[in-house]
């Protein structure tokens, strides 16, 4: 979650909804996206609280096998990926975590896209999607102070470093991200 804090002390925490990696291995990274309300107040600073989950359930079980990005124009994106299922026995529902970085590497924003079908061991399928770019039209702010706490410790903040993969792909960057869709079921 983040917490803001705005110039007149009010706190109000925002969670980030769908646009994340829920289940993350040890030491693993996502993308994230935390959508603010409307802002009738100047942010004061931000906090992040992130816990990561060592056991094994919903660990990403599939790897992207080709990735196709088209210029639709107008800012729009033709996303196409082909996923593998990598493991033996489950069905996997898989997807994408997107983001859309900058030629520096900041990102302006994450989406993840899931497959309406599950994909048996052994068996490859197809996402297609598209992307809408924001840069034309969102504004960025880095100047408000930001502290991250993850499994209740502070951590430093990394540097932004340019991404050469997400220049080369019109600024997307993607990281592997399904479901056993058994847990789904079942759960």
């Amino acid at each position: 979650k983040a917490v803001v804090t705005f110039s007149n002390n009010i706190q109000k925490e925002y969670f980030p909804k769908t646009v994340i990696q829920y289940n993350l291995a040890p030491k693993a990274s996502t993308y994230f996206q935390i959508d603010l309300d409307t802002i009738k107040s100047k942010i004061k600073f931000v906090e992040l609280f992130l816990e990561t989950d060592v056991s094994e359930r919903g660990y990403i079980k599939a790897g992207v096998t080709s990735l196709n990005i088209k210029n639709l124009g107008d800012n729009n994106l033709m996303v196409n990926y082909n996923i593998y299922n990598q493991i033996t026995a489950d069905i996997n529902i898989p997807g994408l975590l997107i983001a859309e970085k900058d030629k520096d590497g900041r990102i302006w924003q994450s989406q993840l896209q899931l497959s309406t079908t599950a994909i048996r061991s052994g068996l490859n399928g197809n996402l297609n999607f598209k992307f809408k770019k924001i840069q034309h039209v969102a504004q960025i702010n880095i100047k408000v102070p930001l502290n991250v706490y993850i499994n209740g410790s502070k951590r430093q903040i990394s540097a932004v470093v340019i991404d050469q993969l997400a220049n080369q792909n019109q600024g997307i960057s993607v990281l592997s991200h399904s479901f056993i869709s058994q847990e789904i079921y079942l759960q």
